[in-house]
């Protein structure tokens, strides 16, 4: 309780800079970056030598959990991006949709989450 009066005097006396540093600034240089560097990751694999981009850009099927805690716009299927470019974004999932349902999709190049691919990309898959 004591804290929560404590930080809302301090915000109550402090300049708007200072919020504006705190707030915005700060997980802009920590945690914005961190998630940014994973984003990249994820979308491509840069170290194979003539790779089409079925090859060097994963998908990934992201779990609720992970829809919610670090919204990617769809990224995961960035493939799709790579195949149809004049596809909107909002529009990846429905075009997954069209390839399972045409059996386009090789599933087990289908990764299930982030964890999937992470464990994938260290080699406990």
């Amino acid at each position: 309780m004591v804290f929560l009066y404590n930080g809302r005097e301090y915000f109550n006396s402090s300049s708007g800079l200072d919020v504006f540093l705190y707030i915005l600034v700060l997980p802009l240089l920590t945690a914005t970056q961190l998630c940014m560097r994973w984003i990249a990751v994820t979308e491509h694999q840069y170290n194979i030598e003539n790779a089409d981009s079925r090859n060097v850009t994963p998908l990934i099927i992201l779990k609720w959990w992970q829809k919610i805690l670090m919204p990617d716009l769809n990224f995961a299927m960035h493939i799709y991006h790579h195949e149809h470019p004049g596809v909107s974004f909002s529009n990846l999932p429905r075009v997954h949709a069209i390839y399972q349902r045409e059996g386009l999709v090789d599933e087990s190049a289908v990764f299930d989450g982030q964890g999937a691919y992470l464990k994938f990309l260290i080699g406990k898959n």
